[in-house]
């Protein structure tokens, strides 16, 4: 048996992977209770007793080896379904480091942005500016090839949506800079209409009851419609055949009519037959 044995054991202990370490063990405690319970049993038997010995080992061995084996196996298994977990958590964790530092880059480049805008726009040309101002109420189409428009386009001031023609888009204004065109667009039109009423007479005041609604009738003084411009700008006259156009200047009327509580006409003709001294 001794013989028997120190054959397997040197043949297992060649083996050092974890496996064979699982082998090993398993045949370890099925060689112990085989000897402890199995072997006697196998004394009533009525075969040599190194025959018994070798019966016992071989299917010790057997038995512990396909022990190890199945407990191998699914070692094997926990083990790859656990690294599985640890990569999907571990890549998981990787793209959150990874979103946050894109977003932590395009933020930096929103605000570099944003500030070089702030610094410009007081400087921009006034159509660069209405422009702006006008896409914070709807989409338009622009001429790229005006070089106003292109390099607006260029900056990343407003952002092309479709192609309508071969030099014509319709262009939308950057979301990142939108807000800023309305407040300053909001306090610029605050400002004229203050200076508007800051200079209110008697004139100016006929000027708004002329642009009333019901008011279509009521004689005009040709002084007042032909003089304008010293108005602000945010009322605006222009001679024609037959009389003068008076119109509310762009996107200025609802802040007269939150202003005063009236409502009025965006656009009148006043017929010279309405004019008086």
């Amino acid at each position: 048996m001794s013989e028997i044995s120190g054959v397997v054991l040197k043949i297992l202990s060649a083996l050092i992977s974890f496996k064979a370490c699982i082998k090993y063990i398993s045949v370890g405690v099925i060689l112990l209770i085989a000897w402890v319970y199995v072997e006697p049993e196998l004394a009533k038997l009525n075969i040599s007793n190194e025959h018994k010995s070798f019966v016992l080992l071989m299917v010790s061995v057997g038995v512990g080896a396909l022990i190890g084996q199945v407990i191998s196996t699914l070692f094997e298994i926990l083990n790859s379904k656990w690294k599985a977990k640890r990569e999907i958590h571990k890549s998981k964790k990787q793209k959150t480091i990874d979103d946050q530092a894109s977003a932590q880059k395009q933020t930096n480049l929103d605000d570099f942005m944003l500030r070089k805008f702030e610094a410009a726009f007081p400087h921009m040309p006034v159509s660069q500016r209405s422009l702006l101002r006008e896409l914070t109420v709807t989409d338009k189409g622009v001429d790229i090839l005006n070089k106003d428009y292109s390099a607006m386009l260029k900056h990343e001031y407003i952002q092309s949506l479709v192609h309508l023609t071969k030099s014509e888009h319709l262009v939308q204004i950057n979301p990142l800079i939108k807000d800023k065109v309305t407040i300053e667009w909001n306090q610029s039109l605050n400002e004229r209409i203050i200076e508007f009423f800051n200079g209110l007479t008697s004139d100016s005041e006929h000027l708004l009851e002329i642009l009333k609604y019901g008011n279509s009738e009521i004689k005009v003084k040709k002084s007042i419609v032909s003089s304008l411009s010293k108005y602000s700008g945010a009322i605006r006259g222009e001679a024609d055949e037959g009389g003068y156009w008076v119109w509310f200047d762009d996107y200025i009327l609802e802040k007269f009519q939150e202003k005063t509580g009236h409502q009025y006409i965006d656009e009148i003709f006043v017929d010279k037959s309405r004019l008086c001294a």
